[in-house]
């Protein structure tokens, strides 16, 4: 624990861990169950810093989302927009049947 590895690590979470939480509410294109249900979740979000390129960044997040479905057809995706955060976010949940790790399928 007293590691300058550890106090390097520490000073960057210390703030994550005390900061007041801040809920996140997205408009999305499925229940929640149905990605969460999944093996494995993967989040996603990208900041859309100009909200006049919110349709242009929907519409890379759909393209995105059509590549990972054409590669991997079992997967689950939900798409969303931030509701309630001072800058809009695109927001994007997949559910994974089962992960490929180093060309070894992991499979439950």
């Amino acid at each position: 624990m007293s590691s300058k590895d550890m106090m390097s690590f520490a000073s960057h979470i210390i703030p994550l861990v005390t900061e007041t939480p801040r809920p996140q509410l997205y408009e999305t294109s499925l229940r929640p169950l149905e990605v969460l249900s999944s093996n494995f979740t993967e989040v996603l979000r990208l900041r859309i810093s100009d909200e006049s390129k919110i349709s242009e960044a929907q519409g890379a997040w759909k393209v995105f989302n059509d590549a990972v479905l054409s590669q991997e057809g079992t997967a689950t995706i939900s798409n969303g927009l931030s509701v309630n955060l001072p800058e809009k976010m695109v927001f994007s949940a997949i559910g994974w049947n089962y992960l490929e790790v180093s060309g070894v399928e992991s499979r439950t």
